[in-house]
């Protein structure tokens, strides 16, 4: 008898554990449910071989493509609440500077349309403007918490430009990107109130910069503010449209502007070294990611803001305390008049000589503020020096 409890009880036993087994192998299978690591997705942070940063603000796991939903441009899967997310540097898809939209999709919507992508080209999760940098430092990019809810933004662009859309202001966060001529870019966002801003940008291969322009208001007691659309989503308001046919039409006028001036340094040390610039203690970056110039490069400096949550933004600024140089050798940059202080404009392009062997030698750093002789250029961002083909 004794042994026919033990026999039972050792057969119990089995059966729990046998449960126990199936039904963690069964929650491991849905733990990670092919959205943590199965269906393809590749959700691995590649730090030591990145192409771009991601941080992903929202509670969804999600799958990146550069530039056209097709399996070939899959560059990975970014985990909900990732920080610093790196994308892998695939070496046939990465091979020069370049901008182009990140289509962003969530891992339920790939798996479900995995053959047929192409058809979720007017209703990913959001796109994205983006810059590789094919030899400097990484750039990182947010995809906003106020998308993934239930409220229905349509967004249409019969241009032949591309449009970043920003929240509260032309340096807000970025909910998404419509790229040209698509008639309509359905982006899902939270319930909430919404400001945004168009913002047309492009990589300039000639500066090696990334060009944004945003247009203004051209008429009433708004004149002179950045262009923006309110939406308030809640309640029965379940959708709305914006066309942004009505923000290119501003772009027409003058009152367009960059709302920052660039700053070109010409680097002549002889040697040649590679030198930094700094801007009140801050080492500045170009736009593509770079913060060593060896040559030429050309950052930029925004202009202060002085319409509040607004966005306007004054037409110049006054600098001081702007370093070229090496940690062991900087040069104050000076004008014309061999002041440390003084005034640029924006929309202007002003050019930094930094001279001097670095050896042996103080380094020199001048740069001409006034008109003429070498001094600053008007850099016409208008939609007639953005023609069709650029972008």
């Amino acid at each position: 008898m004794k042994n026919l409890f033990k026999m039972k009880w050792g057969i119990m036993a089995l059966i729990v554990a046998m449960a126990f087994m199936f039904g963690a192998c069964e929650f491991e299978k849905d733990g990670k449910d092919e959205n943590i690591t199965g269906g393809d997705i590749d959700y691995e942070s590649y730090d030591t071989s990145a192409a771009l940063l991601i941080d992903n603000n929202t509670s969804i796991n999600l799958v990146a493509f550069k530039g056209s939903l097709n399996e070939a441009n899959k560059l990975g899967g970014i985990p909900a609440n990732a920080r610093s997310h790196a994308l892998k540097r695939n070496p046939s898809l990465f091979t020069k500077n370049e901008d182009f939209p990140l289509i962003i999709l969530t891992s339920e919507q790939y798996l479900n349309n995995k053959g047929s992508l192409s058809s979720l080209t007017n209703t990913p999760f959001t796109r994205i403007y983006v810059f590789y940098n094919h030899g400097g430092d990484l750039v990182r990019y947010d995809v906003s918490d106020r998308l993934g809810g239930e409220y229905k933004l349509v967004v249409q662009n019969p241009t032949s430009y591309n449009v970043e859309l920003r929240l509260g202001g032309i340096g807000g966060e970025t909910i998404g990107y419509a790229t040209n001529r698509m008639m309509e870019t359905t982006l899902y966002l939270t319930e909430g109130d919404f400001y945004i801003f168009p913002i047309f940008k492009k990589y300039n291969s000639q500066r090696d910069t990334v060009d944004s322009l945003y247009p203004k208001f051209t008429g009433g007691p708004s004149t002179g503010y950045a262009f923006y659309h309110p939406l308030g989503m809640g309640g029965n308001i379940k959708e709305a449209t914006f066309n942004l046919q009505t923000a290119v039409g501003t772009l027409n006028s003058s009152s367009s502007t960059s709302g920052v001036a660039y700053i070109t340094v010409n680097n002549v040390t002889n040697p040649r070294a590679s030198i930094y610039v700094k801007l009140d203690g801050v080492q500045q970056r170009t736009t593509t990611g770079v913060s060593l110039f060896n040559d030429s490069r050309t950052f930029q400096i925004l202009m202060p803001n002085v319409g509040g949550g607004n966005g306007a933004y004054g037409t110049e600024i006054l600098v001081s305390a702007l370093i070229a140089g090496l940690p062991t050798n900087e040069a104050t940059v000076t004008d014309q008049a061999s002041s440390d202080t003084f005034y640029i404009e924006a929309d202007k392009l002003y050019v930094v000589n930094v001279t001097g062997n670095y050896t042996n030698e103080q380094l020199i750093a001048k740069i001409k503020t006034d008109a003429g002789q070498g001094g600053p250029t008007i850099i016409n961002l208008t939609t007639e020096s953005w023609p069709e083909g650029q972008w």
